[in-house]
């Protein structure tokens, strides 16, 4: 059932990414798994009927700050690419570093996005261990101060190193790099889901509730509000420029 998801217990054990794959993956404008690729499978230990309906979330690994993707989910909402240096758990309770970015595709009529597109590769050791101390960091003002308190450090920091989070990312990487992250898969924006196999033991009932609950639970946490709450101020705001 698409409610009966349960964190694995986390062990202090790293998977290492084959540095000539790329994990890709789609979500809806909620962060609710739509496709995931061979590669993705193969490494987070689900098989695909076990994450489609899922937030992405659900892999978040507990060493990773909520003020990081409450950036994340602010630049998207933005509809502006971001980059990531992320620390994800496997169903085993094992983790893995990757760089990821994330980009969108908007629907032209509306304007509104409609799908987010997570691409990972290998990151670094030297990314590794700078962005270890600065999560380890965050999460500690987190717990005694709250979010609000992370996000003011997170901000001083870059402000001092005047740069924003896609350019400290950026800094411990060659253009390359980067590039082959971004570079778009042939064929992910045109990929249907296979729902035989994919979501064969998913009821839509379920999938549609689960979904529901996990958009909330999860934007009220990061933001005080839904998604849709958060959609209708962007708007609002849009119409006052203009």
């Amino acid at each position: 059932m698409a409610d009966d998801f349960i964190k694995p217990e986390i062990i202090d054990q790293e998977i290492f990414l084959d540095p000539n794959k790329i994990i890709i993956y789609k979500t809806d404008k909620f962060g609710i798994f739509e496709f995931a690729n061979d590669y993705f499978i193969e490494v987070s230990g689900y098989e695909e009927y076990e994450l489609m309906g899922k937030s992405m979330f659900c892999i978040q690994h507990p060493d990773m700050p909520e003020a990081i993707f409450k950036h994340l989910w602010e630049k998207l909402l933005d509809k502006k690419e971001a980059h990531l240096v992320i620390k994800n758990l496997t169903k085993s309770g094992k983790y893995y570093w990757s760089l990821t970015n994330f980009t969108f595709k908007i629907n032209k009529k509306d304007d509104e996005i409609i799908a987010i597109y997570g691409k990972r590769s290998v990151a670094n050791k030297k990314s590794i261990d700078f962005f270890s101390k600065f999560y380890k960091t965050l999460i500690s003002i987190e717990t005694k101060k709250g979010i609000e308190a992370a996000e003011k450090y997170a901000q001083g920091y870059l402000e001092e190193k005047q740069t924003d989070l896609n350019g400290l990312v950026q800094s411990f990487y060659s253009k390359s790099e980067i590039e082959k992250t971004i570079a778009k898969s042939k064929s992910i924006k045109n990929q249907s889901i296979d729902n035989s196999k994919k979501v064969k033991n998913l009821q839509e009932e379920s999938l549609n509730q689960n979904s529901k609950t996990q958009k909330k639970s999860l934007f009220q946490r990061l933001f005080g509000k839904t998604e849709e709450e958060l959609e209708e101020e962007r708007r609002r705001k849009e119409k006052k420029k203009k």
